[in-house]
């Protein structure tokens, strides 16, 4: 695998699997629809990759759905990952499986940001702002497998208009 998932707090192994099988998926995307200039995947050797896989910090959600934050420092990446929880309600888990997927898929996608263009030089720039919005787009047309990327962006809305929960990428 590309990931090396990296547990802090205690979860199932099933959870660490679903966790890398929606990484997986979600590289598989971004290497095929968001190739460099000269037409190479994001993704090389040097960083998320069987030779040098990301590591990936599984620990405690902290909020209403899962969160995570993609570091831009260190070679290729890494991401820290919070969404080990209890027991999801029946009547919820719905919602956290498919937040779970938008979060991983936007995060990873700050990777394929900074294989473009540094998002660390970006942040001091002021333009962390156009690094979010397009994250959290991708995250939602991929990891929803939306064909239209209007429906994307309806969803990224609906999402941060939920009272009481939001999108915390968005909001």
């Amino acid at each position: 695998h590309a990931f090396r998932i990296l547990v802090a707090v205690e979860t199932t192994c099933s959870f660490v699997e679903t966790v890398s099988g929606i990484l997986q998926e979600a590289l598989a995307a971004y290497q095929r629809e968001f190739p460099l200039a000269d037409g190479s995947p994001p993704f090389d050797e040097g960083s998320a990759s069987t030779v040098h896989p990301m590591p990936v910090v599984l620990d405690m959600m902290t909020a209403d759905f899962p969160g995570a934050v993609y570091n831009p420092l260190g070679w290729g990446g890494s991401m820290t990952v919070d969404a080990v929880t209890g027991v999801v309600p029946e009547a919820e888990r719905p919602t956290y499986d498919r937040e779970l997927r938008v979060t991983l898929f936007h995060e990873l996608f700050h990777g394929v940001q900074d294989m473009h263009r540094n998002m660390f030089a970006a942040y001091w720039g002021g333009r962390m702002w156009w690094y979010e919005a397009t994250a959290e787009w991708a995250g939602r047309r991929f990891s929803l497998r939306e064909t239209d990327g209007k429906a994307a962006f309806d969803d990224m809305v609906d999402a941060a208009m939920r009272p009481g929960h939001g999108t915390p990428h968005v909001l």
